[in-house]
């Protein structure tokens, strides 16, 4: 007998038992689907937190592009464009602290 025949069996055996016997069957299955739940609060922060990864990840991206033309402008010697590609690092770097160090969402949570 294979496998799923077994299934088919003991799914057949719990139909044919009694109520309180498919109540268990049927408690346990929704146990296994309470435990697999997760309340909305930490659903709600694990948002929160993608959305900082996804930022901190796009103003690293725009910061190692920026890197790359400061270095491509100080070989090729054209000096007038260092002053905005450092200034735009430097507020790319500002942004990453703050996304860092301020933007908790435990913060937000209400006291219990």
């Amino acid at each position: 007998m294979g496998r799923e025949e077994a299934k088919v069996l003991d799914r057949n055996a719990a139909d044919a038992a009694s109520p309180a016997a498919r109540g268990s069957v049927l408690g346990r299955e929704k146990e296994g689907i309470a435990l697999k739940l997760r309340p909305r609060a930490q659903v709600g922060r694990a948002a929160i937190e993608q959305a900082r990864l996804v930022l901190l990840i796009m103003i690293n991206i725009a910061q190692l592009w920026t890197l790359s033309a400061t270095v491509e402008a100080s070989l090729a010697a054209r000096w007038q464009l260092l002053v905005p590609l450092v200034a735009s690092s430097g507020i790319c770097a500002l942004i990453t602290l703050s996304i860092l160090l301020w933007w908790r969402p435990d913060r937000f949570a209400p006291d219990r």
